[in-house]
């Protein structure tokens, strides 16, 4: 490593060619620029172009593209990087360049492309060891912001190229390796109106062509328990002039004691989504002390009836039900749980419930496993249209299931069935597989509820293509239909087998009794 005052003589010579460009130039810091001198003698030798001179993370805009240049040069406890007095294995974005990034994503709706020279795409699974030791938590602010096109990013001086949820994850290969100018690397970078980016490499650059990801409009992940996006199981209902999504959030990250509880989220118009409330264990209900989940609701009589299932208990974990006023405080049922199978044919495990009423009768359908815990499918219970919901009026149907996995897709599971009423049938939305099997979505039909005829060997909804948003699943659904008779499919995928989770919303037209996905 040279000494500080041939460093900053070397700085000035290259410093100056640079400002010959006929254009801005901007700067990335990375941790060799402190290896002898500070971060503030860097930035005092260099020249970045208008507002951003003299700072080390920035942004700028140009041609309607915002640019943001981070700075994950910084110890574990925010301090710099300072001659040399560093780990490079050990580099963070400390909670003032958070915070800054969280807001200049909410600016303004521009498309956003990231630089920083440390790799955030840990879940590439690129070493840790040169990624951002808090890479997770600002990858769920750019995921979350629905802006970012891409990150370019050095340090790995092999190069690497990811994907996730419509994000690029380019790494630029070093120019260190070997002598020069047969080991040089760089590039041109080109972004076209439809945000696809072409990049023309040189020398030991590769070119390379990254096509714009597609996001659906809505995406929503709660990331308060684990720090990443984490919703599942969604189920909405229109309540007192808004919508509210039930759906089930992880144990807390590092609360050994912390179960499956169950997240609220608020919307006004089914895309924005803003969490209001948890729904966790009450102190007086040892059958879910372990963890509840997989919500589905009804609003009766002016108020909100949520069925849920207790989580942790294996065989025994069952149906329980709960009353709210205002859809986020809820009331126990005294006689919970409420429902669990029995008979040959099931372990006497239900979960994922879903209740309807349908011709005078209200229905429970329940997910439940065989006796070996293999194989996962559907049940069905009753109660009189008078019903309170208590577990004494709950009578179970067949002693056998009434949607059985048949199909390869379906593999060994059908389960989180929704339902939607038209006319004088039922139609079920059903999850096929476990989960990122990859789990997929069937429709059946039912005119009393009790048979079921599926109205298609293949998928109603498929699992995305590699790279795209829900390449490991489009699972778990929910039909929610509003007020004004139009339906909307919401969901859960993910494309990293399971370590973030989000839920979205497509709309679904009916022809001659038939649904559809709008626009497909």
């Amino acid at each position: 490593t040279p000494e500080r005052g041939q460093t900053l003589s070397f700085l000035d010579e290259i410093e100056a060619k640079f400002q010959t460009f006929d254009g801005p130039v901007y700067h990335v810091l990375g941790n060799h620029d402190m290896d002898s001198i500070s971060k503030p003698e860097f930035l005092a030798h260099t020249a970045n172009y208008g507002n951003a001179k003299g700072k080390p993370y920035y942004s700028f805009v140009r041609n309607q593209i915002k640019f943001i240049v981070l700075d994950g040069n910084c110890n574990e406890d925010g301090s710099d990087y300072d001659s040399g007095n560093f780990d490079w294995t050990k580099a963070f974005i400390p909670a003032g360049q958070r915070e800054w990034l969280q807001q200049e994503l909410k600016k303004d709706d521009l498309p956003v492309v990231i630089f920083i020279h440390e790799l955030l795409d840990t879940f590439s699974g690129i070493s840790k060891e040169l990624c951002i030791g808090n890479a997770e938590e600002i990858v769920s602010i750019l995921e979350q912001s629905g802006k970012v096109v891409a990150v370019i990013q050095g340090h790995h001086h092999a190069g690497n190229y990811s994907f996730r949820h419509g994000i690029h994850y380019f790494t630029m290969k070093g120019m260190i390796e070997g002598s020069l100018p047969e080991n040089n690397s760089f590039a041109v970078v080109e972004i076209d109106k439809d945000l696809n980016i072409y990049i023309e490499g040189f020398y030991n650059c590769k070119n390379k062509e990254m096509k714009r990801g597609q996001l659906p409009p809505m995406l929503y992940g709660d990331t308060s328990r684990v720090g990443v996006p984490y919703s599942k199981d969604p189920h909405v209902v229109n309540f007192k002039g808004r919508y509210l999504m039930y759906h089930s959030i992880p144990p807390m990250k590092g609360e050994p004691d912390s179960g499956w509880n169950i997240g609220i989220a608020e919307s006004k118009d089914l895309m924005n989504w803003t969490k209001v409330g948890e729904i966790t264990p009450a102190p007086e209900a040892d059958y879910e002390k372990k963890g509840l989940c997989a919500p589905g609701a009804l609003v009766k009589d002016g108020k909100v009836h949520l069925f849920y299932q207790t989580y942790g208990n294996g065989k025994k974990d069952a149906i329980c039900h709960a009353i709210s006023d205002d859809g986020i405080h809820f009331r126990r049922n005294p006689t919970n749980p409420i429902f669990h199978p029995a008979g040959d044919w099931t372990c006497g495990r239900a979960i994922d419930a879903e209740v309807c009423e349908f011709k005078g009768r209200y229905f429970l359908y329940f997910a439940t496993r065989d006796k070996n815990y293999d194989i996962q499918m559907q049940g069905v219970a009753v109660a009189p249209g008078n019903t309170n919901f208590n577990r004494e009026d709950w009578i179970q149907v067949t002693d056998s299931s009434i949607l059985y996995p048949v199909y390869p897709w379906e593999g060994k599971c059908i389960e989180g069935a929704s339902i939607a009423k038209k006319g004088d049938k039922l139609y079920m939305f059903y999850a096929g597989a476990y989960n990122n099997a990859p789990q997929q979505i069937g429709v059946a039909e039912s005119e009393d509820g009790i048979v079921w005829k599926r109205l298609s060997e293949e998928p109603f909804l498929k699992n995305g293509k590699p790279g795209e948003w829900n390449s490991s699943e489009s699972g778990h659904p929910h039909i929610f239909t509003d007020l004004d008779g139009r339906t909307y499919l919401f969901y859960q995928g993910n494309n990293d087998n399971g370590k973030t989770w989000y839920i979205t919303q497509e709309e679904v037209v009916w022809k001659n009794g038939k649904p559809f996905l709008k626009g497909k």
